[in-house]
């Protein structure tokens, strides 16, 4: 596959479908290309696969709340917490899947639940700045502070 004046050279189109579309999504910023990529990765095979580091449910969740899709992407984010759990375990998940959720719940003005996922995504690293500063907000938001 081709990004921007760059050839990529992966053995099979499902690899290259993972790997454009990580790409896409953290270096290009590209959303739609990314969903692209990523859902006819999806699409492609039976089992849940990762992308970079990432859960697929994740990455295409981080596509879908930078497009404004909430709805969506909080389904995604939920899905991967899940499947994680399912998996594997608890330990699995990663703070950055709470705080996404936790952040796109309060995007729907959802402060109560946006809390709970930034308190477990606290829980997972305490030096998670970004769900501190949120968690602060929304609970601003609904007068607690």
């Amino acid at each position: 596959g081709e990004i921007g004046r760059y050839v990529i050279e992966v053995p099979d189109s499902a690899n290259a479908d993972g790997y454009i579309g990580w790409s896409l999504l953290y270096y290009y910023r590209d959303y739609d290309k990314a969903l692209f990529h990523l859902e006819r990765l999806d699409n492609s095979t039976t089992q849940i696969d990762y992308v970079g580091d990432d859960n697929i449910l994740y990455a295409k969740g981080l596509c879908y709340k930078q497009k404004g899709e909430y709805h969506k992407a909080l389904d995604c984010f939920k899905a991967a917490i899940d499947h994680e759990i399912k998996e594997h375990n608890k330990e699995w998940v990663t703070h950055h899947m709470y705080f996404q959720t936790g952040r796109t719940l309060h995007l729907l003005n959802r402060n109560i639940e946006a809390i709970e996922n930034y308190n477990l995504a606290i829980q997972k690293w305490e030096g998670s700045s970004e769900s501190i500063y949120y968690k602060g907000l929304a609970e601003i938001e609904l007068g607690v502070v």
